[in-house]
């Protein structure tokens, strides 16, 4: 007989928290002016969620904006870049589960050892007749 335990709140967060990534995060950057010039300010991220605060050179005051812009965009797109890379390392999947499978290991032993077996008996019964054929 498979002994099946109750997902309590806290298994259930703990299962889900093992799954999290860092997320992708757009960034576009804000030109401050200087008076030596004009800094880029944008977020570093590192190693387990912590993020920094970057302060870099841009371009000289006497530089357009429209070059401004273009250098900004350029230099943002790099960073973005790197960033994005870097979070679609290759990592292992779990393999996928099928509904078949995930009824006959997971969910039917559950109901057998908690549902009454009428409850039981009923879902067996339409699992047969609407569920198996299509799966």
């Amino acid at each position: 007989m498979l002994l099946v335990r109750p997902m309590t709140k806290a298994s259930l967060l703990q299962m889900l928290k093992s799954d999290k990534r860092p997320r992708f995060r757009e960034q576009t950057g804000s030109v401050v002016r200087r008076s030596d010039g004009f800094y880029i300010r944008y977020y570093k991220d590192g190693d387990r969620d912590v993020r920094t605060k970057v302060t870099e050179r841009l371009c000289d005051l006497n530089t357009p904006e429209k070059k401004r812009t273009l250098l900004q965009r350029s230099h943002m797109s790099a960073v973005n870049n790197a960033r994005h890379t870097a979070l679609k390392s290759p990592t292992v999947e779990a393999p996928s589960v099928t509904v078949g499978a995930f009824w006959k290991e997971t969910y039917f032993p559950w109901v057998q050892a908690n549902k009454r077996s009428s409850t039981a008996r009923g879902y067996e019964t339409d699992w047969k007749l609407y569920v198996k054929t299509r799966t």
